[in-house]
């Protein structure tokens, strides 16, 4: 198994959507997305405190749907109930989430973040190749924004306990986390916990990194 190095200035934590929809006060929130969210909190601030850029992505789409896609035949719900729609609660990031001004905020309007977005752009422009990843679906937008990433050759950490899920078509959250990580790990990247990251990070920090 790989085991990444971090080296602080060219490294980025990536949260991805932790928005009201998937984190909490509805059916297809992840059970464990509030727990996720708290202890990506904790490794956020391990991050700016030693110079990793903390990057938060959200799915929003257009408030006409326009660029809404063959997501619309997909999963019909998100246009009838305008699910994720700029302006509606469902969009915005969930109140505990931690977002400091030295943040970035980047805005996709696909499940997977580099699709329509200016993500890879900023990365490269800022040196940065090895990401950290956290958020929800564990299985959708972090594992396809993950698997998008390692093609691109970034090297990925994916957090163990720091993604969430929920059930899905039958299969249980915890089965379908599990999997997902079991296949990354062994085929694109790195599944690794939290604080094994924020070990990592405060050797890089002693070892001068």
């Amino acid at each position: 198994m790989v085991n990444f190095p971090i080296v602080p200035n060219k490294t980025a934590l990536i949260t991805i959507d932790f928005q009201n929809l998937f984190v909490e006060d509805h059916f297809i929130a992840a059970p464990a997305a509030l727990e996720a969210l708290e202890r990506t909190n904790t490794l956020a601030e391990t991050c700016r405190d030693n110079g990793i850029t903390v990057i938060h992505i959200a799915h929003q789409i257009r408030s006409d749907h326009a660029n809404l896609g063959v997501l619309a035949d997909v999963v019909p719900t998100i246009k009838s109930e305008r699910l994720l729609t700029a302006g509606e609660s469902t969009a915005d990031f969930h109140r505990t989430l931690h977002i400091q001004d030295s943040d970035w905020i980047i805005i996709k309007p696909r499940i997977g973040a580099f699709t329509g977005s200016d993500l890879e752009l900023t990365l490269r422009a800022r040196g940065i190749d090895t990401l950290i990843m956290a958020g929800v679906a564990t299985g959708i937008c972090v594992d396809t924004t993950a698997r998008q990433a390692a093609l691109l050759d970034f090297k990925v950490i994916i957090l163990s306990d720091g993604t969430a899920t929920s059930d899905i078509n039958g299969e249980s959250a915890e089965d379908l986390q599990r999997m997902t990580l079991a296949v990354f790990d062994s085929n694109f990247g790195q599944a690794a916990s939290v604080g094994h990251v924020i070990s990592k990070i405060e050797q890089a920090a002693q070892d001068g990194g």
